[in-house]
């Protein structure tokens, strides 16, 4: 009887910590992209104010701070780049694993911040796969008129 409880053993437990680790892994993932969704949300509320100094230009440099501000107690060791004001996101496939990059650009009257990258994720990190992330948030630019 023991050989069997081992042998039984053996083969549901790589089953069981496979099974628990991906729960891990996707729970660390929506954490941080629940942060990034709200993190991008704030940063377009900032980033479609007023520039100080000038209350018709919208402050597509304050979207970094702010993004960050939220982001910063979840990152679970992902790096963040913010781009240059008015510059695009590049495509998924040139930000490297473990970092997200934040691109700020304006159209017309339309203020958008978009977060793009590859989180870093303890579990999944070390397999050299990961979960995209790919979030956006688009804002009227807040005008004032004389």
């Amino acid at each position: 009887m023991t050989g069997q409880a081992v042998v039984e053993f053996a083969l549901t437990i790589g089953v069981f910590l496979t099974l628990l680790l991906a729960a891990v892994s996707a729970s660390l993932y929506a954490i941080e992209r629940g942060a990034a969704v709200t993190g991008v949300a704030a940063a377009a509320r900032v980033a479609a104010a007023a520039t100080p100094g000038n209350a018709n230009r919208p402050y597509l440099e304050g979207a970094g701070p702010a993004f960050l501000k939220v982001m910063d107690p979840v990152r679970f060791g992902s790096q963040i780049r913010v781009l240059a004001a008015g510059l695009g996101c590049p495509p998924m496939g040139q930000v490297p694993h473990g970092e997200l990059q934040l691109c700020t650009t304006q159209n017309e009257e339309m203020v958008t911040v978009r977060a793009v990258g590859w989180p870093a994720n303890p579990i999944t990190g070390w397999l050299g796969f990961g979960w995209p992330l790919d979030v956006a948030a688009e804002v009227h630019q807040v005008t004032f008129a004389r």
